[in-house]
């Protein structure tokens, strides 16, 4: 069964791993997205303080205790011109290929 649940620090490793994969991929079509060197390190550097943010949240997905993907999202403010304040943010989603839908 899939299980999403909020990320642990113990999963930092494969998330940071999933991270680096996907800034790769996107660099292929955009050099925009050019990964640093360390992106592990400053990857799991980053995951950490959304394990313990208030307004940002690190979710993983989970296969038989194996994880297949994540997902980082926040709550973020917004100019006091609108009515709705707050807005949420999925700024990176991953999935192993094969746990994709097509």
């Amino acid at each position: 069964m899939l299980v999403i649940k909020k990320g642990k620090l113990k999963d930092i490793p494969v998330v940071a791993s999933f991270a680096a994969d996907l800034l790769k991929y996107h660099a292929r079509f955009d050099p925009y997205y050019e990964p640093a060197k360390d992106i592990v390190s400053v990857y799991s550097k980053y995951l950490k303080k959304c394990i313990y943010a208030a307004k940002r949240r690190l979710l993983v997905a989970e296969k038989d205790g194996k994880l297949v993907g994540y997902a980082i999202g926040s709550i973020t403010p917004r100019p006091n011109v609108f009515k709705m304040r707050k807005m949420g943010f999925i700024s990176d989603m991953f999935v192993v290929k094969e746990f994709r839908k097509a």
